[in-house]
């Protein structure tokens, strides 16, 4: 059986970063939370909107809504061997173009349970109950944190419901 203990949410630590707007879904019926690959790629980069007035703030290493990663971060799950994502290149962009941040993934997380408990060898994964959130297995944790990305937040279970 799963200890729950092992899993946390994976969140960005808000503290004077970067707001962002949703982006669009890629296709009509498809989602960017809702564990299908999709049946062909959105156009790249994803443009990931700024919202007006965060445009000079720090672009923060993960944000869930909307799913948008730092190159850094995604290298990093990839050395720790996460394969069920699926990453499409983005970039941030302010509401008048003139600011630009690349080095940027959209993401969909392949990957959704009703319960921790059912998850079988995953250790990056949504939940039915919590789309937007993205759980990780605390191995996931420690290799985020060795690789010297700030700017994440883990809440333990208990303060997320499973």
């Amino acid at each position: 059986m799963k200890k729950v203990d092992d899993y946390y949410t994976l969140e960005p630590d808000m503290i004077g970063g970067m707001l962002l707007q949703s982006i669009p879904e890629p296709t009509e019926g498809q989602s960017w939370t809702l564990d299908v690959g999709f049946s062909s790629p959105p156009l790249q980069p994803v443009t990931v909107t700024i919202c007006d007035g965060y445009e000079h703030e720090s672009p923060l290493p993960f944000m869930n809504v909307p799913p948008v990663m730092s190159d850094q971060l995604y290298q990093a799950l990839l050395a720790a061997g996460i394969q069920n994502i699926d990453v499409y290149e983005a970039e941030l962009v302010s509401q008048d173009g003139q600011v630009r941040w690349p080095g940027f993934k959209a993401f969909n997380v392949i990957g959704i349970f009703e319960n921790i408990h059912l998850v079988k060898d995953l250790r990056l994964f949504r939940l039915t109950s919590f789309t937007s959130e993205v759980i990780i297995h605390s191995s996931i944790r420690k290799a985020i944190e060795a690789s010297g990305i700030s700017g994440i937040r883990y809440r333990k279970p208990g303060e997320f419901s499973i």
